[in-house]
């Protein structure tokens, strides 16, 4: 009976000393032993760094913004290539629809980025890169000056748009545009960017 109080009393002194040495690291700078809880080394004086998992963590979130940031970055640029690429002329045309003037001046983040056509008058040209038209679109009021401010690449080799020409406009709807009139007053209107148009003769 003795003998196994004994063996016991050693299992218990193992098992307490396995458990203390499991609480127990090595110095980073001396080697020495010392307990994970130590801020210090008794035997060199070396700060016990601790291991902080959140900062971790706070990197490894950091990459991967990092990441998706480039990864969204580059789905952009492409479609900037895609949006800037030209379609040929009748497969745009085809996709133009009639422009509303009322509507999208009411409305124009409604017809943001759409493709609308309109015929009208060109009442101003400013000559520029873009260049730079006034168009009053054809209203069956002959009082009403629905006027939009249409910006156009155009090409060296083509005719010059000038004022008083009838022009069939196709392009992409911008929403509005303010601008200052001779006078010096705020104009708001309907904007588009122009990508063809026709010029009744």
């Amino acid at each position: 009976m003795h003998f196994f109080v004994v063996q016991k009393n050693k299992e218990l002194i193992l098992e307490g000393k396995s458990m203390a040495r499991s609480k127990m690291i090595n110095c980073k700078v001396c080697g020495a032993e010392i307990a994970k809880s130590a801020k210090v080394c008794p035997q060199c004086g070396a700060k016990n760094k601790k291991k902080n998992w959140w900062v971790k963590v706070i990197l490894i979130a950091i990459c991967l913004l990092l990441i998706k940031t480039i990864i969204d970055s580059g789905n952009g640029n492409l479609n900037n290539e895609t949006s800037n690429t030209k379609l040929p002329r009748s497969e745009y045309i085809s996709m133009c629809q009639p422009a509303d003037y009322d509507s999208v001046a009411r409305n124009p983040n409604d017809y943001r980025n759409k493709y609308l056509t309109f015929k009208g008058t060109v009442v101003q040209v400013l000559e520029g890169s873009p260049l730079t038209l006034r168009i009053n679109q054809e209203n069956k009021d002959v009082f009403a000056n629905d006027t939009w401010y249409i910006t156009y690449s155009s090409s060296s080799n083509e005719s010059r748009i000038l004022e008083d020409d009838v022009i069939i406009v196709y392009g992409r709807c911008t929403g509005i545009t303010s601008y200052k009139s001779i006078f010096g007053q705020k104009i708001t209107v309907p904007s588009m960017v122009m990508e063809y148009y026709e010029i009744e003769e």
